[in-house]
């Protein structure tokens, strides 16, 4: 949904249970947010959940009409793992290994990265802790097919048996 730059009011509540009605949401978070016009507001809450954090990222719109390059997608990371304050993510092609993978950033808890470009392909992500080169994360192969905005977020995962992070994949709904 796009609105026209202005202050709104926002309020962040979830439901327990089945019921769709308003009475039974739990109001967490009442504040107001400034949406500004070609931009994407995103709020992502941390810790508790009774007494959350509430991060806010403005993510510029890229007008993929307008953007030489394409045949690339565009991709931002951030890290909400709060298990791994600081991991460094790293891309690799499906075929190429861990050795041959590209560090993309060393990313501290809440932190965003700035956008990047690829080429539309699979790829692999690999997940280590800055201080070491022990993988922690390896993901299926993603395939990108189209020059949409992604957002890929590392946050723990909530299932312990599998691995200790979960990858969340974000696509804008602008493709070409």
């Amino acid at each position: 949904m796009e609105l026209p730059s202005n202050e709104y009011y926002t309020e962040l509540s979830w439901r327990d249970g089945d019921s769709a009605s308003r009475e039974d949401l739990q109001i967490i978070i009442e504040d107001s947010t400034t949406i500004t016009t070609d931009d994407t507001q995103l709020l992502v809450l941390s810790g508790d959940i009774s007494s959350p954090t509430v991060h806010s990222y403005e993510i510029e719109y890229i007008d993929d009409d307008k953007d030489d390059e394409y045949s690339l997608f565009n991709m931002r990371l951030l890290n909400m793992s709060s298990t791994y304050n600081a991991l460094n993510i790293y891309l690799s092609k499906e075929d190429e290994s861990f050795a041959e993978a590209t560090l993309l950033g060393e990313m501290d808890f809440a932190q965003m990265s700035d956008n990047m470009k690829f080429e539309q392909e699979d790829y692999i992500y690999y997940i280590t802790s800055s201080l070491s080169d022990e993988i922690i994360y390896q993901s299926d192969a993603v395939s990108y097919s189209s020059t949409s905005q992604y957002l890929m977020v590392v946050r723990d995962s909530l299932n312990q048996d599998t691995s200790a992070l979960t990858l969340d994949w974000i696509k804008t709904a602008n493709t070409v």
